[in-house]
């Protein structure tokens, strides 16, 4: 199956076939696409957040490169932390404080993960 054409969408369209196509080949690739666009899956909650700079959650086809969390990234440049939020359907912006929770929390890139999440 080629789903070059899939994983050149959006990052919210790989969530979407991530979180709707569950037990099926597509939700597995869709969750290494994320991975490698810098995505991090958290186990406890099943959710997905990823740290970019500020004000770059944009629509655009090409996401901008995420960067490493503790990593100021260029000079006078404020990172933010994104997750996708199930019950509201989108990509919100993590608080400070919220982030500071989530931190101690398992994050891990999909690809290293042996199975699939199970509902």
């Amino acid at each position: 199956m080629d789903l070059s054409k899939v994983f050149a969408e959006h990052d919210e369209t790989l969530l979407y076939i991530f979180y709707t196509m569950t037990n099926e080949e597509i939700q597995y690739r869709s969750a290494q696409e994320l991975g490698r666009r810098g995505w991090l899956y958290n186990d406890l909650d099943q959710t997905w957040s990823v740290t970019r700079k500020g004000g770059s959650k944009s629509k655009s086809k090409k996401p901008k490169q995420p960067y490493a969390m503790g990593n100021k990234g260029e000079e006078n440049t404020e990172l933010s932390r994104y997750k996708f939020d199930i019950e509201q359907w989108r990509v919100v912006e993590f608080s400070l404080s919220e982030y500071k929770q989530q931190e101690n929390q398992p994050q891990k890139r999909f690809d290293d993960l042996n199975s699939l999440p199970t509902e």
